[in-house]
């Protein structure tokens, strides 16, 4: 399994577990929304949006991390394995 497998396989038991806890919330089915006053309606919707602003603002944290991440680890490639083999070996033993 690669990757991309990988993150396709959570992806997917994420939607699963997030429809379990909308479940346990007792939200109506979509089916049921007719039957919901439209200040809930609207409630509902609000809320989503809220949600979704907060996911992009992780999202863009997450790649922000990433990034510094990356350069941190190119920068270590760059010190350590690139280095004289003198210096690499002594500062192995400590």
């Amino acid at each position: 399994m690669n990757i991309k497998d990988n993150r396709s396989h959570s992806a997917a038991e994420l939607k699963t577990q997030a429809e379990k806890k909308v479940r346990q919330k007792m939200i109506p089915p979509m089916e049921d929304l007719t039957a919901l006053p439209p200040e809930k309606i609207l409630q509902l919707f609000y809320d989503l949006e809220i949600h979704q602003i907060e996911l992009e603002m992780q999202n863009n944290e997450l790649r922000r991390s990433q990034e510094e991440l990356q350069a941190s680890q190119k920068r270590y490639f760059d010190l350590f394995d690139l280095a004289p083999v003198g210096i690499a070996l002594s500062m192995k033993k400590d």
